[in-house]
């Protein structure tokens, strides 16, 4: 969500978004130009993140904090809004973008100081919370993903597993196994990343991240390779992601399809998946 790229990557995987799976959306009531923070439940809390109302989302975990610190859920959330910043500071500091030669700076590189204090703020209030509720499988989720943009990537798969135990087939579950897809990829275990993606895809078929990191793999394999069937999945993969994103068009998607959609034109193998 985000960050998975072995060096033959033709692009980056995404974490950013990727790791928001709670409740159902609320509707939330706005005026004018300034949006009016909703009462604090999971569902508003689950609302705010997902159309990328960050600030507000972490006002109102602070907020229940404030009235009650011992909340293990709220602090657990809190930790994960932390990460989904992080994401994106290192997203506009073109932390995810991709590369010519399939490298990118560290996550230490001083460009991306004020991303990893957040990621470390999130590692100390996951840790905390799960400290409260030591058996909850949301927070040891977040706390794994925490460890993982900290560096900590062997502490990161423990808690990661563990969080799968905890979780069982719950829906959420889905955002566990798409990270350990991340790492394995980052560790460039494609196969391994590919058994991770797909048990995520068989809890929530309609992931976008998950679809995304898919695309992404296929293109990768299609690089390397040059098998047809790699470039077919991945142009899928692409698209069920603009799908289910809302209809997304950042520049880079739409790039590498036209790119897949070019290569299938010069085999002889016009696409049908063009743009919507």
């Amino acid at each position: 969500m985000m960050r998975r790229k072995n060096k033959h990557c033709a692009l980056e995987p995404v974490v950013v978004k990727a790791l928001v799976l709670m409740l159902s959306v609320a509707v939330v009531t706005m005026s004018g130009c300034g949006q009016d923070t909703p009462e604090p439940t999971q569902s508003n809390l689950a609302h705010l993140m997902d159309t990328g109302r960050l600030a507000d989302a972490e006002a109102m975990c602070r907020s229940v904090l404030s009235k009650n610190p011992e909340d293990a859920e709220a602090r657990g959330s809190l930790a994960k809004v932390l990460c989904l910043q992080g994401d994106e500071l290192l997203g506009k500091a073109g932390f995810f973008a991709r590369t010519s030669g399939g490298h990118r700076e560290p996550i230490t590189a001083p460009k991306y100081a004020e991303a990893r204090k957040l990621f470390e703020s999130a590692l100390a209030e996951a840790t905390e919370a799960l400290r409260k509720e030591p058996n909850n499988g949301r927070i040891r989720g977040t706390l794994g993903l925490a460890l993982y943009r900290t560096g900590k990537t062997k502490e990161a798969v423990d808690e990661l597993k563990a969080a799968l135990k905890d979780l069982k087939d719950d829906l959420r579950a889905a955002e566990v196994q798409n990270t350990l897809g991340v790492i394995s990829y980052d560790e460039g275990k494609s196969g391994e990343a590919l058994s991770y993606y797909q048990a995520a895809l068989s809890l929530d078929n309609t992931m976008p991240e998950v679809c995304y990191n898919l695309a992404v793999l296929y293109h990768d394999e299609y690089a390397r390779l040059g098998r047809a069937e790699a470039r077919e999945a991945a142009l899928r993969y692409y698209q069920l992601f603009r799908q289910y994103s809302k209809g997304a068009r950042d520049e880079q998607i739409e790039k590498a399809i036209g790119e897949l959609e070019d290569r299938g034109r010069a085999d002889g193998k016009p696409e049908a998946a063009g743009k919507k």
